[in-house]
Parts: C-alpha cells; sequence; structure tokens
C-alpha cells in the first residue's frame, strides 16, 4: 500500500494519495488546484490515479478535482447528495473502492456538511482491522470540524441541525473503530475549519478517545453546546470558495503574470484593481507602491489573500517579480485568478517615481505606550479572533478580526490616528496596508503585537473585569523631585542609550520592557515615581504597577519636564564586563575569535535581512580593550596646522550641523582563513563586515570650522584605545587620512549608529567613518585629530596594514576590493532539484556594483539581479533564481564586477598578513530530489 500525506502548511490542508503497489491503480483524496505533485508521485510510482474522492464540498481552498480529472481522466466522487454543477459519482454508506488489495471504506458522516464524508483504509481485504481513517472535516487532530459554516453562509441548515449530526457521525461510525485506527485529517493547527486543531497532522482514534475535548463522554446537547460556541468568525472567502468547487469552473491558470510597466498599472489601479505586495513586511515597510495591499509570502499567505482581496476584482502584483509566479500559484489555491499583471522591475520604479512611493509606520510597544499618553483621539484596533481577545486586548481596543474586516471598516474613523495590532504582528501588517488602501490617512501597526505588550507587563483589558478610569495619577517635575527627597524611589522606564544620554541623579534604571519580570526589586513600602522621556510609557508602566498594589505616581511631561524645569541631570558612563561582551556575542549567534578583546564575525544567516545589520550583530574588530570613556567629560581636540584649535564636547558636536549615511564597512581580514598558506592574525571567515546607518558630523564640517592650513598634507586620528604591540611600546590606536582623502570621502564623525547612541564595541561616544575604506581607517573612541605637513608612520600605519608579497613588494591597505557574498543557501545546505533561488550581498569601496554573476554546477556565468537602488559605500542585495537537475553535490560560485571595472578574482596574490583577500566565494550543497 502507499499512503502519501501532501501537507500544505500555508493553508493547514492535507491531501492524500492511495495507491495500490501490486495493481498501480491510484485515488487522490480532497487535492489542492496545483496537482503536479500527485502527478509527479504518481507517475515515479508508476501509478495511474483513477478517482478524485472528495470528503465534503470545501470552503476554505478550491479543490483540484476539475484539474485532475481533466489531466488522468480520473472520476470525481462526492458523499450521495453532494450539489454540484458537473458529473460525479455518488459514494454511499458502507460502499468500498477497490484499487486491488487495498480498499476503501465509505462512511457517510454529516455534520460539519451534509455531504460529509469519511475514508476507511484497509491494507488487505480481510484484514481484522482497518489501517486508518480518512476523516475529512469531521475529525481533526485535537478537534472536530464547526458545524456553523453553511449557516453562517445563509444555507438552509441550522448549526445545531448539523452539530447533532455530527455527534452520531462520531460516536456511531468513527469512535466504534479501533483505538489503533490511524486518523488522517484534512486540516491541521491555524484552518478555520475548527477551534482548537493540534500541529500533529496525524494520530490514532485511541489518541482522539483520549486528548480530543469533543469526543470526551457527553450528551448531544453538551456535545451541541461544545461545538458550536465561540467559533472564530467565518473567513471571508469561504462562501466564494464553496460557490466554486460546486461549479464548473475555469482550470488553474499556472502560466507566470505578464511582466508589465508602470503606467498599465497605475490604468489597471484606477480600473478598480487590487495592488497586491507579497513581500515580507519589514521589506514592504521600507517603501511600496501607494495603494498595495500587503500580505507576506512566507505566512499564511492565500488564506488572507482571500480575506482581504476580492475575487470580483483585478489583481496586479507589484513586489518583487521573482515571487509572481509562486503568488500566483497560491492566489488560486482560494480561487483569487484574475492576476492581471506582475509590475516589472519595482525597485527602478520606486527610485524613478519617489511620487508613487508610501512607507509604512511601525511602532514598537515603548512608542505605543508613549503615543496612548499624548495622542488622546487615537484609535486602537485588535484584528485577532475571539478566542484570542478573550485572554485580554489593550485598553479601549476595538475588536475586528482579519477575516472580516474588509467588510467592517465603517465602524472606524478615517480622519484619526490608527494603531493596528494582532498577536505577534504578521496580521496587523495585513490589515494596516488594508486600511491604508481603503483611505485611512495615519495608520501604524504593532511591532510584536499583544504579545509584547502584555509580555511587558503593560495594562490589558480583560473581559468581565472592571476597568479603573483616570487611575494613574501624574505630578509634575517639580512634585517629583520633592518627593524623592522625601525618600520616594525615582523609577527611570526608558531605554539604556536613553538613560546614558541624561538622567535624574539617584534614579533606577528598569527599561519598560524588563519591569514585568523585575517587579520584586521594587519596594512596596515606598511610593515610586516612574518617569520616560515624555510621560506617555510611564503612564503605562505607573498603571500595571498600580493594579498589582505598588504606590506608583507618573511623572507628566517625563525627563523633558524635569530638564525644562532646570532640574538636575547626569550622564551615564556605559561600561562592558569582556565575560558579559563574550556571551551577548554567543546569543546573538556571532562567531567570536577572540574574547577580550572582543573580536567577532557576523554569521552568514545573519546577512539575510535588511540594508542595516542590527548593532548587536555588527561585526566587531578590536585591538586594544575598549576603553571607558565619561561622555560628560569626553572632548574632541582638533590641532596641529590650523587656524583655530577646536575643543568640542558631545553636546557641542552633537548641535553641529550633522548627516545620516549608510555605509558599509569591512575588516581588511575578512576571508583570511581560506589563504593557503595560512597566515597569522584573527581567522576571519567572511563576517567581518556589516552594513550601518551612520549620524553624525561631516569631517569636513569639522575641518573648516577649525581651518586646516595650506601646509598641512596629512590628518592624524587618536583613538582613547591603547596597548602594547610588538615591541612591548604602549601606544594608542592611531590613523591617518590625507587631507585630500578626508576631503572628498564622504567621512563622519558619527556619534550614532542605526539611530542608538554608538555601542561601545563600536567607539562610544564618537568613532570616524571613512565610506569605502577597510575599517581599520574608521578610528574608534576618538579623542584628537591632528593636521600635519609629515607623512605619519605610527604601528598601524607602517608596520600594519600593507600589502605584502612573498617578493617583498609593499602597497598600503585602503579601499575595500569588490566582493561578492552567498548568504543563502548556506555552505553544505541541501536543496531540492528545480529552481532554486541564491541570494546574497556585494560591495566594492571603488564604485558601486554593476553585475553579479553566478557560476553554478561549473556551468556558465549567469547574470543575478540587482535588488534595490544602486549607491556607493553601501552592500547591493542580489538574487538568483535558476534550474538545478543533477542530484548529488554541486558548487555555487559568486562574483562581483563594480562600476570602476574591478571584476572579482578567482584567486587575488597572496600576501603575508592575509590582507582583502576577496576571491570568489564558493559554496557546495547538496541537491535532492523533493518529497
Amino acid at each position: 500500500m502507499i499512503l502519501t500525506q501532501h501537507y500544505l502548511s500555508c493553508l493547514s490542508q492535507a491531501s492524500y494519495l492511495i495507491g495500490d503497489e501490486s495493481t498501480g491503480r491510484a485515488v487522490v483524496v480532497d487535492p489542492r488546484r496545483d496537482i503536479g505533485v500527485y502527478l509527479e508521485e504518481a507517475a515515479r510510482r508508476g501509478l495511474t490515479i483513477e478517482r478524485v474522492l472528495e470528503t465534503h464540498i470545501h470552503a476554505d481552498f478550491l479543490s483540484g478535482h476539475l484539474e485532475l480529472a481533466d489531466r488522468t481522466g480520473a472520476v470525481i466522487c462526492y458523499g450521495a447528495g453532494a450539489d454540484v454543477e458537473f458529473p460525479f459519482e455518488p459514494l454511499e454508506d458502507g460502499q468500498r473502492v477497490s484499487l486491488g488489495k487495498v480498499t476503501l471504506e465509505v462512511l457517510a458522516t454529516p455534520g460539519h456538511t451534509p455531504e460529509s464524508v469519511c475514508l476507511l483504509v484497509w491494507e488487505r481485504p480481510d484484514d481484522p482491522a482497518p489501517y486508518g481513517v480518512l476523516t475529512g472535516d469531521t475529525l481533526f487532530v485535537g478537534d472536530v470540524g464547526r458545524p456553523d459554516l453553511l449557516a453562517s453562509a445563509g444555507g438552509d441548515v441550522s448549526a445545531d441541525g448539523l452539530a447533532r449530526q455530527l455527534y452520531r457521525s462520531l460516536h456511531g461510525k468513527l469512535l466504534t473503530l479501533p483505538d489503533s485506527t490511524r486518523v488522517y485529517p484534512a486540516h491541521g493547527a491555524g484552518s478555520s475549519c475548527g477551534r482548537a486543531l493540534s500541529s500533529e497532522t496525524v494520530s490514532t482514534i485511541g489518541d482522539q478517545r483520549r486528548t480530543n475535548y469533543a469526543v470526551q463522554p457527553m450528551s448531544e446537547d453538551a456535545f451541541v453546546a461544545a461545538v458550536t460556541e465561540g467559533q472564530p468568525a467565518r473567513p471571508r472567502y469561504f462562501s466564494f470558495d464553496a460557490t466554486a468547487n460546486r461549479a464548473n469552473h475555469a482550470l488553474l491558470d499556472d502560466e507566470p503574470p505578464d511582466l508589465i510597466d508602470v503606467d498599465q498599472v497605475l490604468a489597471l489601479r484606477a480600473a478598480g484593481a487590487a495592488l497586491l505586495d507579497a513581500r515580507e513586511p519589514a521589506d514592504f515597510a521600507v517603501g511600496h507602491l501607494a495603494g498595495a495591499v500587503n500580505i507576506g509570502l512566507q505566512g499564511r499567505f492565500a488564506e488572507w489573500a482571500g480575506n482581504v482581496l476580492s475575487p470580483e476584482r483585478d489583481i496586479v502584483l507589484v513586489g518583487d517579480p521573482a515571487q509572481a509566479a509562486e503568488v500566483k500559484i497560491r492566489l488560486a489555491r482560494v480561487g483569487l485568478d484574475r492576476v492581471a499583471g506582475q509590475l516589472a522591475d519595482p525597485a527602478s520604479v520606486f527610485s524613478a517615481r519617489p511620487d508613487l512611493v508610501e512607507v509604512s509606520s511601525r511602532l514598537a510597544i515603548a512608542q505605543l505606550a508613549e503615543l496612548r499618553g499624548l495622542e488622546s483621539d487615537l484609535q486602537l484596533l485588535d484584528v485577532r479572533t475571539s478566542a484570542e481577545t478573550a485572554d485580554g486586548t489593550l485598553p479601549a481596543a476595538v475588536e475586528i478580526p482579519l477575516a472580516i474586516l474588509a467588510e467592517s471598516l465603517d465602524g472606524l474613523d478615517r480622519r484619526l490616528p490608527l494603531v493596528v495590532y494582532c498577536a505577534s504582528g504578521y496580521r496587523s501588517v495585513v490589515a494596516a496596508s488594508l486600511l491604508t488602501s481603503a483611505g485611512f490617512t495615519d495608520v501604524s501597526d504593532l511591532l510584536g503585537g499583544f504579545g509584547a505588550w502584555a509580555a511587558a507587563g503593560l495594562p490589558v483589558a480583560v473581559p468581565g473585569e472592571p476597568v479603573e478610569a483616570g487611575r494613574v495619577r501624574g505630578v509634575s517635575a517639580r512634585a517629583a523631585g520633592y518627593l524623592v527627597e522625601d525618600g520616594a524611589v525615582l523609577l527611570d522606564v526608558r531605554e539604556p542609550e536613553e538613560w546614558a544620554a541624561g538622567h535624574a541623579p539617584g534614579a533606577v534604571l528598569m527599561p519598560m520592557g524588563e519591569v514585568r519580570s523585575r517587579r520584586t526589586e521594587l519596594p512596596f513600602d515606598r511610593r515610586i515615581v516612574v518617569v520616560c522621556r515624555s510621560g506617555g510609557r510611564s503612564a503605562a508602566i505607573t498603571d500595571a504597577l498600580r493594579s498589582a498594589g505598588y504606590d506608583a505616581v507618573n511623572l507628566t511631561g517625563g525627563m523633558c519636564a524635569w530638564t525644562a524645569g532646570g532640574l538636575p541631570t547626569v550622564e551615564a558612563t556605559p561600561t562592558v564586563d569582556p565575560r558579559e561582551a563574550h556571551r551577548q556575542a554567543v546569543d546573538e549567534g556571532m562567531l567570536v575569535h577572540r574574547a577580550d578583546p572582543l573580536n567577532c564575525e557576523t554569521s552568514i544567516p545573519a546577512l539575510i535581512g535588511g540594508v542595516v545589520m542590527p548593532n548587536a550583530r555588527f561585526y566587531v574588530r578590536n585591538h586594544f580593550a575598549s576603553p571607558i570613556i565619561d561622555a560628560s567629560g569626553w572632548r574632541l581636540q582638533v590641532g596641529g596646522l590650523v587656524e583655530r584649535r577646536l575643543t568640542l564636547s558631545l553636546p557641542e558636536l552633537t548641535r553641529l550641523p550633522s548627516d545620516t549615511r549608510v555605509v558599509t564597512l569591512e575588516c581588511a581580514g575578512n576571508g583570511r582563513h581560506t589563504l593557503i598558506p595560512s597566515v597569522e592574525g584573527e581567522p576571519w571567515r567572511f563576517g567581518a563586515v556589516s552594513t550601518a546607518e551612520w549620524t553624525g558630523v561631516p569631517l569636513v564640517e569639522i575641518l573648516d570650522r577649525a581651518g586646516v592650513l595650506s601646509t598641512a598634507t596629512e590628518l592624524l586620528f587618536r583613538g582613547a584605545d591603547h596597548g602594547t604591540v610588538e615591541n612591548a611600546q604602549e601606544i594608542h590606536f592611531e590613523r591617518s587620512l590625507s587631507v585630500d582623502s578626508a576631503r572628498v570621502g564622504d567621512a563622519l564623525l558619527a556619534y550614532a549608529m542605526n539611530g542608538e547612541p554608538l555601542p561601545l564595541q563600536h567607539g562610544y561616544p564618537v568613532r570616524l567613518i571613512v565610506p569605502g575604506w577597510y575599517g581599520v581607517a574608521s578610528v574608534k573612541w576618538l579623542t584628537d585629530i591632528e593636521a600635519t605637513d609629515e607623512p605619519f608612520y605610527g604601528y598601524f600605519q607602517a608596520d600594519k596594514y600593507w600589502y605584502e608579497t612573498a617578493q617583498g613588494d609593499r602597497e598600503p591597505v585602503t579601499l575595500q576590493r569588490v566582493r561578492a557574498l552567498i548568504s543563502e543557501p548556506s555552505d553544505r545546505d541541501s536543496v531540492p532539484t528545480g529552481s532554486i533561488t541564491v541570494r546574497g550581498v556585494a560591495w566594492s569601496g571603488a564604485a558601486p556594483i554593476a553585475r553579479v554573476e553566478l557560476s553554478v554546477d561549473d556551468g556558465p556565468w549567469q547574470p543575478a539581479r540587482l535588488i534595490g537602488e544602486r549607491q556607493p559605500h553601501r552592500w547591493q542585495w542580489w538574487e538568483l533564481i535558476t534550474e538545478v537537475s543533477r542530484a548529488g553535490p554541486i558548487a555555487i560560485r559568486a562574483r562581483a564586477t563594480d562600476l570602476a571595472g574591478e571584476m572579482q578574482p578567482d584567486i587575488p596574490p597572496w600576501n603575508r598578513h592575509g590582507y582583502g583577500n576577496n576571491a570568489i566565494q564558493q559554496v557546495r550543497v547538496t541537491v535532492g530530489r523533493e518529497t
């Protein structure tokens, strides 16, 4: 016997191919619409598909019975009484369908729908017990099929009546089977066809008898109440799919959608088409075509597309063209067939037509807490199901499940700001984009959703529990000062970076997200004054603390009011415990080469993501221990051959004209571990490279204010870090640039990284950023700039960071060499035969990337697609979708060429320090057949 389950996770839908090896005869049960998986398996196993058996008329997806009948000539079979528009063979209760020795026995099990059947599977006709039972939507693992769908669709049957039929089907048919009988349901966790489905997709009758709430001993009336109450809202598209599954509709069109230009897209939108962007929420948020709805392909894409898009409107795809064919197939699985085209090259459109581009507003829980305290008209929308909201919502939130949101917009005010949230963030992005496309003008979604809010211990409204209005007591900054003098605890709930910039003397730092877990550190016998930046976050924490029995008050206006009132503040001096820094790096998945001073590189999988690398995963290269600098006493000295010596404090520096630049930094030794013969130094693999958004003062601004004399030819930059080198001499880390290079290279004195103060490991409070150069030039912990007319011969300028060949030739390390890096798939991954996607980044210090090419399995070089606009000094994302047909190990190689004409070499000249090794990367993967 052959029994294969084909499970679609994105729809929580299971279909089955059952065959008899001795006869080669087979059936398919509850097929999805893209039938290639069944045809491929049947061909591989030498089977002929004779019948398509449907356990019932499906409402949650468009079945593939018409497609299979057309391709194979198979007979379509439904339970007796099915009302469909095409010829079918009725399945009668007790009927046996023989495939040879393997036999299927029909059990009429009305309840989920009137025509529902289950299929007993007998491996041999004379077996004492059945092998298993395909239960369709009658019995799930952990639940039973909901009986209210037809009634909620306006059918002529009641939920109560169907529930009573379901009870009898379960107790009169399925629960009479032996405990050992395997259970193969049509759905798993996430399906709206039930309420409490398990993530397990196979079980036994015995296990269900013990664990499934719906089949425990109970009366028929009790069962009816249990399975009809508290069911989630009926998804919007169920009615359409149930009708379409009865109809003799058009067959699946599996051709990729046509590529169309932006003018055609705009014309289709004007004619009523919906715009759909299937990229991930983070990519969508950065920039997308105005009016597009975002449904990330990696989530429950088809389900939510069916809920928010109309089958009566054309759909235009405006996301990644590489996903277009997959998007079209997934839409078709729920009957959304009207795909009118795919926008060709969206990245170019976004660059050329900024007037058509929108960005999304996404709020962290801290930002929402602030906003709730400042915006009295704020609307909160909870798009979770009723079962989820039973455990609590954000106070004053309106509950509209996403499944019915498209039909429920009139209950919201389009003029007022609106924040939408779900459990963790996926559905809220869908909802926010839908609301924006429907004309709402100020919409944000909540990062991390209700889970993040509740985990932080912030106020939650629970149904049935009274909400105490106005219980947050506020005090002025001056009154807060008096309370602290009298012994109150001043609790600062901001983030460490905010705290470091200035806090009240004696305050206790406990970031908002930590208050719940650290609440026991707070005294019950003293008043607690809670403070944040402006009073919003602290109001939420005050509310939560008071609910827990603490005597807490909120500092109205927060630290803004505190400083405006002339009350004292102090700045924090960040410190770092080398052991803690090592632990944090390991926790972030970094590859640590040395713990003290910390030297670690970013893992290759972590390079897959947005343009910038999160601070915690940005590679670290330190020569000496990180210095401890008191920001309040830090000064930048600018001297030497200048007209005016400058001494700048951190506040003075940050008040100067600033700029923000996205720059890729790379250690000169990146890739050193592949050199043959090997060399001394940190054995960097390929992850000593990262990109960040740096904010600071342009270097030329400082040079112009100081008035660098015409006789100056070089600028010396000194960092606060120091230590001994090979000759045991104690030195500071110092590097120099020519004045000309410093003036034309967009160098920056950076004090922020990715919107936050510099982390200590990355040069707090100020570092130099030299775009395009290897990272050694970007001096950390900067304290001095000196203009000189003499070459600098310091250790890190003259002894280190030179390309030294075996023949003794020397050349200084300056600009980053051109390089492409494969980030997906990883080395030694397994990939299926057929279409694979290769992704990565490329960069060059000399010029933007011109092209990236890949060779797969020693084949010819193929051009990859560059993603996003070309920019100098930052890495360029690229992607190639290619076909691999040969099973076994293969090699994938990538090389880059920049606009200066430099091409990445197979192997660059060897040098004794292992700098600039930009040899073409090779990733080896194993190709295996898809199962």
